[in-house]
């Protein structure tokens, strides 16, 4: 006598086919990310290439940049970040000898140490950097101090123009 198999349920064929549904939407993402990043990557290359079109940040920080282009019914925003803050630095880090230098007798207004080196208080580091130096020597403290951070690409719908000035650039 042959065995007959048991048949699933319709709560296991409704997994069944979000488990393969589920499968052919991951493998399509999948394929679209990797399709997605050289895009990106141009984008990206070409905010680089038009500084002059860069939005800052209304606050007045320059901490970031942005940078929009448009086509029909939909804008990319390519979010440039300045240089980030780093916050510390062990005592074999190779800026920390050119940093202490640079500070000389103000290092221990902008840093703490114990087995490392800490920006005191990286809210106002900047500001205190500003005060304490001319803006050559706070710009140069500020690049050994810091790191560059990625940029990010977001895709957004572009917003209501009515009544406002052109400020951003828009593809073909």
């Amino acid at each position: 006598m042959k065995k007959s198999t048991p048949r699933p349920s319709s709560r296991q064929n409704r997994v069944f086919q979000l488990v393969r549904r589920g499968h052919r939407i991951y493998h399509q993402i999948a394929q679209l990310s990797a399709q997605l990043k050289p895009i990106e990557e141009m984008l990206r290359t070409e905010a680089l290439k038009q500084p002059f079109e860069h939005i800052l940040p209304e606050d007045g920080s320059a901490d970031r940049a942005e940078w929009s282009a448009r086509a029909r019914s939909v804008e990319c925003r390519v979010v440039l970040p300045g240089p980030q803050l780093v916050e510390l630095f062990a005592e074999n880090h190779p800026e920390l000898p050119t940093i202490r230098r640079m500070c000389g007798a103000r290092f221990g207004q902008l840093f703490t140490e114990s087995l490392h080196v800490r920006i005191t208080d990286t809210t106002t580091f900047r500001q205190q950097v500003a005060h304490l130096f001319t803006p050559e020597q706070g710009a140069q403290l500020l690049r050994h101090c810091a790191v560059i951070a990625e940029s990010v690409v977001v895709w957004t719908p572009p917003p209501s123009t009515k009544g406002k000035p052109a400020q951003r650039r828009t593809l073909p």
